[in-house]
C-alpha cells in the first residue's frame, strides 16, 4: 500500500468513527419544578402630615371647626378588609378630632369617625385594590376655654383582611 492509499484509508475510518460517535450521542435532558406562592399582602400609606388651625369664631359662639386633608393609597390582594386609625394619645379635654377616608373603589366609608386611642375602622369591604390619591380629611374642635398651644397627635392606620 502507498501511503497515499494509507493517508485515504485512515481519513476515510475516522470520519466514519466520528459520524458513529455523532450519531450516538446522546441529548442530556433536566427537568425542574417552580412553584410560586402567592401570599396575602396589605400595604398603606399616607402622603404627608397635616396641620390644622383653630384661629377664628363668631362673637358669642364657640370657635370655628377648621380643616386639613392629605392623601392615602392602599394596594391589598386580601377579601374584606378594613382601614383603621388611632390616635397614640387621647386628645386633651375639651378637644376633638374627627377623620374622614374615602374609600377605595369597592369598599365603603365610614364617615366622619370621632379619633382616640382605640382604633376605629374608617373604611370596611376592602378588596383586592390598588389605588391611590384617596382624601383623608381631619375636622379639629377646641372649645373656647382651651389655651393656645400646639396638640401633635401621630395617628396610626392599619389595614387588616379576612
Amino acid at each position: 500500500m502507498t501511503n497515499r492509499t494509507t493517508t485515504f484509508i485512515l481519513t476515510a475510518l475516522m470520519l466514519i468513527a466520528f459520524q458513529t460517535r455523532s450519531a450516538s450521542a446522546q441529548a442530556s435532558v433536566a427537568t425542574q419544578q417552580v412553584a410560586v406562592q402567592i401570599e396575602e399582602f396589605a400595604v398603606i400609606s399616607v402622603d404627608s402630615d397635616i396641620s390644622i388651625t383653630v384661629n377664628a369664631a363668631n362673637a358669642g359662639s364657640q370657635p370655628d371647626r377648621a380643616t386639613g386633608s392629605s392623601t392615602w393609597s392602599i394596594t391589598t390582594n386580601g377579601r374584606n378588609g378594613k382601614v383603621t386609625a388611632s390616635l397614640d394619645s387621647n386628645m386633651p379635654r375639651n378637644m376633638k378630632l374627627w377623620a374622614t377616608m374615602e374609600a377605595p373603589d369597592g369598599a365603603t366609608s365610614r364617615g366622619r369617625i370621632r379619633m382616640n386611642r382605640r382604633a376605629k375602622t374608617l373604611v370596611r369591604n376592602v378588596s383586592s385594590v390598588n389605588q391611590t390619591g384617596l382624601n383623608v380629611t381631619f375636622e379639629a374642635e377646641a372649645k373656647v376655654n382651651v389655651d393656645p398651644q400646639e396638640v401633635v397627635r401621630t395617628v396610626t392606620y392599619t389595614v387588616t383582611t379576612n
